[in-house]
């Protein structure tokens, strides 16, 4: 049964506020009438100012904040609270957070409007740092978009719970798609932002205008004015294995490659290194140099087109590789593999 979450509602530091309305005024005086369809191209600051307001309003119970207890490991035992961001993915309450702030906790509770409800860890995954929670019945669920169609220079909005308080906006755009590492050592394309993360808002949706969900904040910022968020697409593939499996079956062919470049620079070109032994890729032969011209027909120009490629394959399904060897073209057919552990 739900009850009154006990906290005190917090607020978030003077600082962050003025700083978040400096950030807020400069970008909607840049975008004007991009910020939403159908605002006018002469419409006043305060109409735009509704339109981020309003979006704000149609997500915010779809938003919750998250906390896990914490033991000091002091004598006196002590116990405080870590605090994070959620939010509701399905009309199931599946809720997506991530692993570095429920991990294997015992207890997880989640504030949605003011009220508090306990929810159970359904699985949990390290190397993507994504959770997947299971929550009593919640007033509504977030969109989920599609982040291929989210073009550079899109105004995104980034929803969370910074410094632990009630979940608030903040405005930026997508900067870049850029091959980004995680800490915890997985690579693939991200979408890099001018978000400044702040302390709390890691699992926090990164909505276009349109209210839909188009990523998800995973990490902190390191610098001001940029921050990396999990493509949606990537999110979803994830969410689908850790409901299905209780675990992310990452794709697995065998080989690592790398990069040159020829012709002065102008024609890049994506290259075997390494092939490993008792893997698809040594099973059809595939050998060091040889040169990525495609995978299942599409074009391969730049490291992230193999590792993206790869994250989304589906374990057990066939992969054709076509790829020069000197003078000839080849095309490969490698049977993807789960990584092991």
């Amino acid at each position: 049964m739900p009850h009154p979450a006990t906290s005190p509602r917090d607020e978030a530091p003077s600082q962050q506020s003025q700083s978040m309305k400096s950030t807020c005024m400069a970008l909607l005086l840049m975008f004007g009438a991009l910020l939403a369809p159908g605002l006018a191209q002469g419409a006043s600051l305060a109409e735009m100012e509704s339109e981020i307001t309003s979006l704000f309003k149609s997500v915010q119970p779809g938003i919750v904040k998250i906390q896990v207890p914490i033991t000091s490991g002091q004598a006196d035992s002590s116990t405080n609270l870590q605090v994070g961001t959620g939010f509701v993915i399905s009309a199931q309450s599946e809720i997506l957070t991530t692993h570095d702030l429920v991990g294997s906790a015992q207890t997880v509770t989640i504030i949605s409007q003011d009220r508090a409800y306990s929810a159970q860890i359904v699985a949990s995954d390290p190397l993507t740092n994504i959770a997947l929670l299971k929550a009593p019945p919640m007033p509504t669920h977030l969109r989920l978009g599609d982040s291929d169609q989210v073009e550079v220079g899109a105004m995104l909005v980034l929803v969370g719970c910074a410094f632990g308080a009630q979940p608030s906006p903040a405005l930026g755009m997508l900067s870049a798609r850029d091959l980004h590492r995680t800490a915890n050592g997985l690579t693939l394309s991200h979408l890099r932002t001018t978000l400044s993360v702040a302390a709390g808002q890691n699992g926090g949706p990164v909505l276009n205008l349109q209210g839909e969900a188009v990523g998800m904040i995973v990490a902190g910022s390191t610098e001001p004015n940029i921050g990396y968020a999990l493509p949606i697409n990537a999110v979803a593939k994830i969410r689908n294995d850790l409901s299905r499996w209780g675990r992310l079956r990452q794709p697995w062919l065998g080989f690592t490659i790398f990069e040159t470049f020829e012709n002065h620079a102008r024609d890049r070109e994506i290259r075997i290194g390494r092939v490993l032994p008792n893997t698809p890729a040594a099973l059809v032969q595939l050998q060091p140099e040889d040169r990525i011209l495609a995978i299942n027909g599409r074009p391969v120009r730049r490291p992230a087109d193999v590792l993206d490629f790869t994250f989304f394959a589906e374990v057990g399904s066939p992969l054709q590789l076509t790829v020069q060897r000197g003078p000839e073209t080849l095309d490969l057919t490698l049977h993807v593999e789960e990584r092991q552990p």
